[in-house]
């Protein structure tokens, strides 16, 4: 469990939900953006951001990380950027499945399918995100 995921399971219910709410929006506006790159590409977080949230309030996070502000930052990093967009629109293929049964599990083997292409690209966070969700599914069998 990374970090941010314990912290965040530590939290009261309401707290945890107002930071997972908030937590991107203000990594964007501070300018770190290294960090939010970290943040939507934890795989712990995805899940959670869904379990509280919904998927669409998850996939508006991974505008925060195009806006004007994040493209002129000295933190911006063109191919996180690429491998934040390419994350967002899985996700997108995703939301009538993951609202409608709430299955994590299947959400999991979706990204899988779809993101593996991409990691086999070596494209360096989706990579880091598909062992996450790796080690996750076996820790769950």
């Amino acid at each position: 469990m990374s970090r941010l995921s314990e912290h965040l399971e530590s939290l009261p219910q309401r707290s945890r939900v107002y930071k997972l709410s908030v937590l991107p929006e203000m990594l964007a506006q501070a300018g770190q953006f290294d960090r939010l790159y970290t943040v939507l590409s934890d795989f712990e977080f995805i899940e959670l951001k869904i379990f509280e949230l919904g998927i669409n309030a998850l996939i508006q996070d991974y505008d925060c990380a195009e806006t004007s502000e994040a493209l002129n930052s000295q933190e911006y990093d063109k191919e996180k950027s690429i491998d934040l967009r390419i994350i967002k629109n899985v996700l997108m293929l995703l939301p009538d499945m993951v609202e409608k049964e709430g299955v994590i599990a299947q959400m999991r083997e979706q990204l899988l399918l779809h993101l593996k292409p991409f990691a086999e690209a070596d494209r360096p966070l989706i990579g880091k995100l598909l062992e996450q969700i790796g080690d996750r599914g076996n820790t769950e069998s």
